[in-house]
């Protein structure tokens, strides 16, 4: 899950009490309505939303491993919302070893037993599975790596 989501997550409902107490509790005769709007925005908006991608981030990996992909040891988070959920899912991962050593581990058939390499370069592997296309694209940042994994018909282009 990713870290700064949690940090807004937490923030979020550290900051509910504050809104509801000078919103509700202790009004000022001006300005009580931004407190309100406050609460209901943080509560029925932003914690439902914040706690439904950090639900859908927990389980990234584990659909990953339902394609038949081994997770690469150094994935430290689940990005975003591409998470491995819907018709053609996509994944993005924050991992802290290279894009290199990343690509080798999926270029080895042990992380991924069903799958064949059909094209193989230095920042994308695409690996097929009958009518099933695995993009897997792996690029370097400051201090960690950004690992994609896109699932597609083969026949999409």
């Amino acid at each position: 899950m990713q870290n700064s989501l949690i940090w807004i997550l937490v923030f979020c409902l550290a900051w509910a009490p504050i809104a509801f107490y000078f919103g509700f509790l202790r009004p000022a005769k001006t300005g009580a309505w931004q407190h309100q709007a406050a609460l209901i925005i943080d509560l029925f908006l932003l914690v439902p939303i914040i706690g439904f991608v950090l639900f859908q981030q927990s389980g990234a990996i584990k659909r990953l491993e339902l394609e038949g992909f081994s997770a690469h040891p150094s994935i430290l988070e689940s990005v975003g919302l591409t998470n491995g959920a819907g018709t053609e899912p996509e994944w993005v991962f924050e991992a802290a070893e290279s894009s290199e050593e990343i690509l080798d581990y999926y270029r080895a058939s042990q992380s991924r037993p069903e799958w064949t390499l059909t094209t193989d370069s230095e920042v994308i592997l695409i690996l097929r599975r009958g009518e099933q296309r695995m993009t897997i694209a792996a690029s370097d940042r400051s201090g960690y790596t950004s690992l994609m994994f896109r699932l597609s018909n083969a026949d999409d282009l």
